[in-house]
């Protein structure tokens, strides 16, 4: 065999490998455009359906419990006392215990299964 043959055979050998890879790059490039579009309609569907109006700083004092302090102004947590603080946290804590427990007990209720004792405060007769 003489020695421009393996001249050839290499150089057809390396142009094959740069056409595979060039054509799997290509692939990979739509591939990846068709999921940036889909991500694109996806966030835009998702815009659209989410709801703007909770997005004012007013806060409405008929559902704000008593014993739950909200901040109405950003930063306010900064200068408060650490005992409102931990009022305010073991306030907040509790209601959203109770929020579950509701949710949990009409969940139950729903599906007519037995509820926990806890949950429906029977625990704390005498």
């Amino acid at each position: 065999m003489p020695w421009w043959s393996w001249i050839v055979i290499w150089v057809a050998l390396v142009a094959v490998s740069l056409l595979y890879v060039g054509a799997l790059g290509l692939w990979l490039w739509r591939r990846f455009a068709a999921t940036r579009q889909e991500l694109a309609h996806a966030s835009a569907a998702l815009d659209a359906r989410r709801d703007y109006s909770d997005t004012g700083a007013t806060v409405d004092e008929s559902t704000t419990s008593a014993t739950v302090s909200e901040p109405k102004i950003a930063g306010v947590a900064i200068f408060a006392s650490p005992e409102q603080m931990k009022d305010d946290y073991f306030g907040a804590k509790a209601k959203r215990k109770s929020v579950r427990r509701a949710r949990r007990v009409a969940l139950r209720t729903q599906r007519r299964q037995l509820q926990k004792l806890s949950d429906v405060e029977l625990s704390t007769l005498p």
